[in-house]
């Protein structure tokens, strides 16, 4: 219904901009699920550093930037997994959020500043992108002109935007809250509502492995003449590994196996193929035998967007992700491409019968929230045209076997059997003052999640607090090998890996978590600071977790939480 008259034309609309705009106010705030969630509090204009308008994307940035998306937590880029938004203003708050269109929308908010005494936040919609444009400055006239040092003419970039209109419907509801529901947890219990009436959810993921543990099994070592496969887990090692977890009363679970198959971790497009070198084919078949003998799950990691042209392999231009300019996406070094989703989605589809050969055995898909605008002259697709196809292909993935995908974009949640790589803070920005579980209090009692691995982290004990607070199933990334046989491949940056090492803090992690073993179909319906670094999060069954980040230890009613500890109280009482 929208028509363009004249010369102008629409590049973007933002829906009610200054609706349940507000100045500074206690206890009020604006909710953005930028990662975890992260909240905006309504401060005087004169406390704000920066007080700018900061655009959150839906879904990934609308820079078609592979290394953006390779990246994505070592550069804290701002998105919304979940295209909604919230306004809190003391005793009443109001959440919306897009029911269609939301590939193709961002969330503008705006502090208070010193010019204008209002907070205020509203989706933007995008009608027209903007692409960068390579001209000649040949014909110019000399003033003009843009010379090299060698006095010849260069080229310039202008920015240009697309032509047609893109035309697709674009609906954005409210929801208003009101007493003790109107803050962030009430807006996630009823946004988790929606989507599960939706079916938007997937209603039977649900489930409370011990521990996800991760194994790296091998990667090449480039050499002068000849590159080296160094093995870092075979299959049996992994096996070796399990049974003694199982010995010791840790049993259900889950296993992601990463460069598992042919040349290990790092080859693009990858061979569904395990490598000999790891024990081959029947060793994984025996390998996943031990998983679901113990009540686990066996995922294989695989990439199935990107493609490698520094081994000399030839690609179609018709088969990869294309600029609005006719070039292949790349990532700052040029040999890693994207595929054309339509391609990616073939490809995956293919790997069903490969997968399904080891029994029991699902997938691990990477870089699931890669979604561009692609203007590939055979396959070209919209953003909104990918989010379908990404939704479509888990769907048809999911009557085949189990998948678990990265980042967990809306899109993914309904098909999906877990989640990993999900954010434990937003990105960090100016105006993100206190970062909150909206993503995870969402898909709680759903899907399990995982974070980055434990071993990954500065001190593993905290982040084992963040674990139990946001309701993460315990995660790590182990090696039957020493970490320092890696320093000389492309997977350098796992520092310390050795199950030798990190075997009592897996029995650890698995008996500390243990009280929470019955949670799996219980959501968080309440979360809430109770003072400086101590947090409650409570679950509909009223099991309530308390977590205390000081160094001193703390007394919650009966409950006594010990220094830098958590503890669980089942059924809603005190202890």
């Amino acid at each position: 219904s929208i028509r363009e008259e004249g010369e102008y034309r629409l590049v973007s609309l933002e829906v009610m901009p200054f609706f349940g705009a507000a100045g500074a106010m206690e206890g009020s705030y604006i909710l953005i699920p930028d990662g975890c969630g992260a909240l905006m509090h309504f401060l005087p204009g004169t406390q704000r550093v920066n007080a700018q308008t900061y655009y959150f994307p839906v879904y990934s940035s609308h820079d078609s930037s592979v290394d953006v998306h390779l990246n994505r937590e070592v550069q804290a880029e701002p998105y919304l997994p979940l295209p909604v938004y919230g306004i809190k203003q003391q005793d009443s708050a109001v959440l919306g959020f897009i029911t269609e269109g939301e590939a193709d929308a961002e969330l503008a908010v705006t502090p208070e500043s010193t010019a204008v005494a209002l907070n205020r936040a509203g989706f933007q919609f995008k009608y027209r992108y903007s692409y960068n444009l390579l001209t000649s400055n040949i014909g110019l006239a000399d003033d003009n002109s843009m010379k090299s040092l060698s006095g010849s003419t260069t080229s310039a970039l202008s920015v240009a935007f697309e032509e047609e209109l893109r035309r697709q419907d674009r609906e954005l509801r409210f929801a208003f809250l009101q007493g003790e529901s109107a803050n962030y947890s009430g807006m996630a219990n009823v946004y988790r509502n929606y989507l599960a009436q939706a079916g938007l959810l997937n209603t039977a993921a649900a489930r409370r492995p011990a521990l996800s543990l991760e194994f790296f099994c091998g990667i090449l070592e480039p050499n002068l003449f000849f590159d080296t496969f160094v093995p870092m887990t075979d299959f049996e090692q992994a096996a070796a590994m399990l049974e003694q977890l199982g010995g010791e009363g840790v049993s259900g679970i889950d296993v992601t196996l990463n460069g598992w198959a042919k040349n290990g971790y790092g080859v693009y497009p990858p061979k569904l193929s395990p490598d000999s070198r790891l024990g081959g084919k029947k060793a994984l078949e025996a390998l996943a035998g031990t998983v679901t003998g113990q009540q686990g799950r066996l995922f294989l990691q695989t990439e199935p967007m990107l493609y490698d042209t520094s081994g000399g392999g030839f690609i179609s231009r018709g088969d990869v992700l294309t600029l609005k300019t006719g070039v292949p996406v790349a990532d700052s070094a040029g040999t890693l491409q994207v595929f054309n989703l339509q391609v990616a989605a073939e490809r995956m589809l293919a790997m069903r019968a490969q997968i399904a050969a080891f029994a029991g055995a699902g997938l691990r898909l990477t870089h699931t929230a890669m979604v561009f605008n692609d203007y590939n002259q055979k396959r070209p697709m919209t953003r909104g045209d990918q989010v379908s196809l990404w939704s479509e292909t888990l769907a048809t993935l999911n009557q085949s076997f189990d998948t678990v995908v990265d980042i967990g974009n809306l899109y993914t949640l309904a098909h999906a059997a877990g989640l990993a790589d999900i954010p434990t803070a937003s990105a960090g920005l100016a105006i993100e003052d206190e970062d909150v579980p909206f993503f995870q209090m969402v898909v709680s009692g759903y899907l399990p999640y995982t974070a980055e691995p434990g071993n990954y982290a500065y001190d593993v004990n905290r982040q084992m607090l963040k674990w139990a607070e946001y309701g993460y199933i315990p995660h790590f990334e182990i090696t039957w090998e020493e970490t320092q046989l890696l320093k000389k491949t492309a997977y350098n940056s796992l520092f310390t890996s050795h199950y030798a090492k990190w075997h009592d803090t897996l029995l650890d992690a698995a008996q500390r978590f243990a009280p929470l073993s019955h949670i799996a179909q219980q959501s968080i319906v309440s979360h809430r600071q109770l003072q400086e670094n101590v947090y409650e999060t409570r679950y509909a069954d009223g099991t309530t977790v308390y977590v205390n980040y000081t160094a001193e230890k703390v007394q919650i009613g009966s409950t006594a939480v010990e220094a830098e500890s958590f503890a669980v109280v089942k059924g809603g009482g005190e202890g």
